[in-house]
């Protein structure tokens, strides 16, 4: 039975005094729309995984509150609306009025006496589903009336530690996040897991570390689920996992109350995130990308797995904070040291790998899948996502560094072909100077004149020598060409007319600036000596290659 309800103690002339857009009683009395004052019900979950039902009033509409789109407003009655307020979590809660599905309570006010919400109509949320087998759409996100926003979807984190800074760098800074609990309800009706009024998370990370949003289903029809009555993240055309969710209580809270609790199976694929609703299919859940982390010691090796969502904007993020996180977890077991460093990316049949040298603390940042990552997604011709990602640490105890001051090549003009020498002179931290020389063979072929020596640390993914890539295929060539830190690299850099301005060598001329002044620059020629230490900075010296003498 539903709780008695009171006459709602907001008049339109208090709504207005709160900043909103001005209520059209001719229209909230229209025959297509409740009428003021008229009781109505909801349905959300609070406990487990059971549908409750919750009194309210029509308090009136809001016409033209964004573009193209209507809200609705209502008061809640009974507990814990009295005394919590609009329930973050609740998002997506189907209303009615006369047995008849008026909207998704999706919007609300924060610090408030009285449990108001603006609810979405379900006709707006009916259309974002419009075309989804035929057509993408993009994403957008209009702005609410002044001080109305869409009700907070609480991120639920599991398993891991995650630093909440971090993730409000990537959700934005009015995103709840909660610890979430363990004991998701039992058995799931893979047919039907999911009723109007359910609780539905949608999974970001799975495995170790567990992140989930978490809000109200609205409308259930066949496959096809409506929820949350407003957008996640207004992405647009998505593929992300969509999961049964179990309630294990409600916090109350002056700012915004909020329901915790755990993620259940995986149920269904999130298709649209759309200004008036999220759409999503029930069946099998969609590809994401599995990222293994391992880390080996003298006193033990541990083993964290997870998937993340395939996503333009949030899997580097995501990929990063799960394989920190499990860095992060077992820092104090393994203590400070020196640490060798591998990732393995697998993108579109191509896998990639890169080795590294750092030191392994209790912010292990050097051991980062980030920048492969996000080199292959910032691409200047096709955004690439990883299909997998493999990370492995192993600890070897304490490195030094060593930084490059200042190196010697020959004083004199050597020939093509030749072997010359190479001085090198390193620092350490605590100011001692050590020297080490190399050896490199000119090129048979190098062409007489003044060149260039790149004599440093190797330098990931940026080569000096080189031009820039001019296809997706050049470009992963070069992604290949990774050079470790504990390499000490010589490139000899051609410094011909044409690739020079003013003195200055231009190694990285696009191919219709070297095609205007008339030559082609040669790609460098390289030459890497790995070290025992950890190598930083790099200079430029001079080399001259002179003209064979007569016989």
């Amino acid at each position: 039975m539903l709780p008695p309800v009171r006459p709602p103690v907001l008049s339109l002339l208090a709504l207005l005094a709160l900043g909103l857009l001005p209520v059209s009683a001719a229209a909230a009395e229209r025959d297509a729309w409740p009428v003021v004052g008229s009781v109505g019900y909801g349905r959300t979950v609070l406990h487990g995984t059971t549908v409750e039902t919750f009194a309210c009033t029509y308090v009136g509409l809001l016409e033209r509150a964004m573009p193209g789109q209507d809200l609705h407003l209502i008061r809640l009655h009974g507990s814990p609306y009295e005394t919590s307020g609009v329930i973050a979590g609740m998002s997506g809660s189907p209303v009615y009025f006369d047995g008849r599905l008026l909207g998704a309570l999706g919007y609300g006010w924060t610090f408030t006496k009285e449990p108001i919400a603006g609810v979405a109509p379900i006709e707006n949320m009916r259309a974002a589903a419009e075309g989804m087998d035929r057509a993408p759409r993009e994403g957008r996100t209009a702005a609410a009336p002044p001080g109305l926003a869409p009700i907070s979807t609480p991120i639920w984190v599991s398993g891991l530690s995650v630093d909440e800074a971090r993730l409000h760098e990537v959700f934005g800074s009015d995103v709840l996040f909660a610890a979430a609990g363990s004991g998701a309800a039992g058995p799931v009706d893979p047919a039907r897991p999911y009723e109007n009024g359910s609780a539905i998370s949608v999974k970001l990370i799975s495995g170790d570390l567990e992140m989930d949003a978490v809000g109200t289903v609205t409308l259930v029809e066949g496959d096809r689920i409506w929820a949350f009555g407003h957008p996640f993240y207004g992405r647009g055309e998505v593929d992300w996992p969509i999961a049964t969710a179990s309630i294990l209580g409600v916090l109350p809270s002056v700012q915004r109350s909020f329901k915790f609790g755990a993620s259940g199976p995986i149920v269904g694929r999130l298709r649209r995130d759309l200004q008036p609703a999220i759409v999503g299919t029930i069946g099998p859940g969609p590809a994401t990308i599995p990222l293994r982390v391992e880390v080996s010691a003298p006193t033990g090796a541990r083993r964290f797995s997870f998937e993340a969502v395939r996503d333009e904007l949030f899997s580097a993020a995501l990929l990063g904070m799960a394989n920190d996180a499990a860095l992060g977890a077992i820092a104090g077991d393994f203590g400070r040291g020196g640490a060798e460093i591998e990732v393995t990316v697998r993108a579109e049949g191509r896998t990639h790998r890169f080795a590294e040298r750092g030191l392994f603390t209790s912010s292990p940042s050097e051991a980062s899948v980030l920048p492969p990552v996000i080199a292959l997604w910032t691409n200047p011709f096709r955004r690439i996502l990883p299909d997998s990602v493999d990370v492995r640490v192993r600890i070897t105890g304490e490195t030094t560094y060593l930084r490059v001051v200042s190196a010697e090549g020959p004083a004199t003009p050597v020939r093509a072909g030749a072997t010359v020498p190479i001085r090198v002179h390193l620092q350490r931290s605590d100011g001692l100077r050590i020297t080490r020389e190399v050896a490199i063979r000119v090129p048979a072929n190098a062409r007489p004149g003044r060149k260039r020596l790149f004599v440093g640390a190797g330098r990931g993914w940026w080569l000096p020598g080189l031009p820039e890539p001019e296809n997706l295929s050049d470009y992963l060539d070069r992604f290949d060409r990774y050079e470790r830190n504990d390499d000490l690299v010589v490139a000899l850099v051609a410094a011909e007319r044409a690739g020079a301005a003013r003195g200055q060598v231009l190694p990285r001329l696009p191919r219709a600036a070297r095609v205007v002044q008339g030559a082609t620059l040669p790609e460098e020629t390289r030459w890497s000596f790995r070290q025992e230490e950890i190598l930083a900075g790099g200079l430029y010296i001079d080399m001259r290659i002179g003209e064979d003498e007569a016989p």
